[in-house]
C-alpha cells in the first residue's frame, strides 16, 4: 500500500484482521516480522497517533496536555494558546481543569484526538476513534477531522464502514486475515434533477431501483427525481415511454461514490 501526502484512508474489515496492527507498524510502535516501511524525504514524518482507548489519567486536560506540548518542543505560550483552540474546537474547554480520571469515554477519545495534533503532525493515524461515542461527540470529533484534512494533513484510520468518518476517506482499504484484499476509490459524480408529473400512483419505488437513481421525492406536481448525470438520458427517455410530462430538468451538485 502507498499513502501520499494529503491523502485520507479509511481502513475497514473485522475486528482480528490486523487494522489495529497495520497502524502500529506505521507509527513504530512495533516492529515487523517482515517487509519495509518507507518513507519518502531525509527523516520521518511526525507522526500523531490516536489509540482505541485513551487512559484515565490523574491530570487535568490543561496538565496533561501542557505537558505533551513542552514534549514536543512547543514554548508555554504556543502551548498555551494550541489547547484552547483545540478544546474549543471538541467542546471540550469548559472541562479543561478537571481531572481526565473523572471523564466519559467521549470525553477521553477527544483528548486523545487533542494530544495527537497538539503539535500539528504530518500523519495522523486513529485506531476506530468513534467507537462507543455518542451523537455529539462523533459530530465534534468529525468536525475538527473535516478541518484537519483541508489543512491537508494525511489521515490514515481504522473504521466499520458508513458514517460521518467514512465519508472523510479519498480511498478505502478492506483488511482481511493480515492482507489488504479490496481497495475502493471514491470519486465525484455530477447528478441531474428531473421534475415529472402525470405519474401513476405508488410507483416510487419502481424508479428507485432505475440505474443510476439516488433519490425520489413526491411533490405536489408529481416525482422529483434524482440520477446520476450519464443516466439521465436514459431515465428520460423511460419517464416519456410511460406517459410521464417532464416539467423540468435541472443539472445539481456532485455526490461521492465508490469504485
Amino acid at each position: 500500500m502507498s499513502i501520499f501526502k494529503g491523502e485520507s484512508i479509511a481502513l475497514t474489515g473485522d475486528n482480528g484482521n490486523g487494522k489495529s496492527t497495520l497502524l502500529r507498524l506505521i507509527a513504530g510502535l512495533i516492529r515487523p516480522t517482515s517487509g519495509t516501511i518507507v518513507f519518502s524525504g531525509d527523516k520521518l514524518p511526525a507522526i500523531g497517533f490516536v489509540p482505541d482507548r485513551f487512559p484515565k489519567l490523574p491530570f487535568t486536560a490543561n496538565e496533561y496536555l501542557m505537558h505533551m506540548g513542552l514534549i514536543h518542543g512547543l514554548n508555554r505560550q504556543q502551548v498555551t494558546s494550541r489547547i484552547r483552540e483545540l478544546l474549543q474546537i471538541v467542546n471540550l474547554y469548559h472541562a479543561a481543569d478537571v481531572k481526565i480520571a473523572n471523564y466519559s469515554k467521549g470525553m477521553l477519545q477527544k483528548i486523545g484526538f487533542v494530544q495527537a495534533v497538539l503539535a500539528k503532525p504530518e500523519l495522523l493515524l486513529l485506531d476506530e476513534p468513534l467507537s462507543g461515542l455518542d451523537e455529539t461527540s462523533t459530530r465534534d470529533v468529525a468536525a475538527l477531522l473535516s478541518r484537519l484534512k483541508q489543512e491537508r494533513l494525511t489521515l490514515l484510520f481504522a473504521c466499520h464502514g458508513e458514517g460521518q468518518l467514512y465519508e472523510l476517506a479519498d480511498s478505502v482499504l478492506n483488511v482481511r486475515e493480515g492482507r489488504i484484499d479490496a481497495i475502493a476509490f471514491k470519486h465525484k459524480v455530477p447528478l441531474t434533477r428531473i421534475q415529472a408529473a402525470h405519474m401513476a400512483a405508488g410507483q416510487e419505488d419502481i424508479w428507485r431501483s432505475f440505474n443510476g437513481v439516488t433519490e425520489v421525492r413526491t411533490t405536489a406536481a408529481g416525482l422529483q427525481i434524482t440520477v446520476i448525470a450519464d443516466q439521465s438520458d436514459v431515465l428520460l427517455r423511460e419517464l416519456l415511454n410511460q406517459g410521464a410530462s417532464i416539467l423540468s430538468v435541472q443539472r445539481m451538485g456532485e455526490r461521492s461514490t465508490w469504485e
